[in-house]
């Protein structure tokens, strides 16, 4: 269980994405000086901060899909077919079929 969601990979991206952001911004305050003000900067660090949010909230609406009972087992069953598959690939093969009895006749 506890590999299924080290797969998520995703969110070591948002996590520099939200410390990126926020060095950004403490770069862009520190050039504020009195009534100047670099519009673009302030501009863009806003933007960075609605993406981030965005980001966030998407995120924690799939964590939520995959920790919750039915998540945790489809990705633990989706590993264990994995599993399955590389260890005994003969058990993958397709059965034989078996052949069709003999129809009976009547006496």
């Amino acid at each position: 269980m506890v590999s299924a969601l080290g797969h998520f990979s995703r969110y070591l991206i948002l996590f520099g994405l939200l410390i990126g952001t926020a060095l950004y911004a403490l770069v862009a305050l520190s050039h504020v000086r009195g009534p100047s003000v670099p519009r673009l900067s302030v501009t863009l660090a806003v933007g960075l901060v609605l993406i981030d949010a965005v980001a966030v909230l998407y995120l924690l609406a799939t964590l939520r899909h995959a920790v919750t009972g039915g998540g945790l087992a489809r990705a633990v069953g989706a590993r264990l077919r994995t599993v399955i598959d590389e260890t005994s690939p003969a058990a993958t093969a397709e059965p034989p079929v078996p052949a069709r009895p003999a129809a009976r006749t009547r006496r």
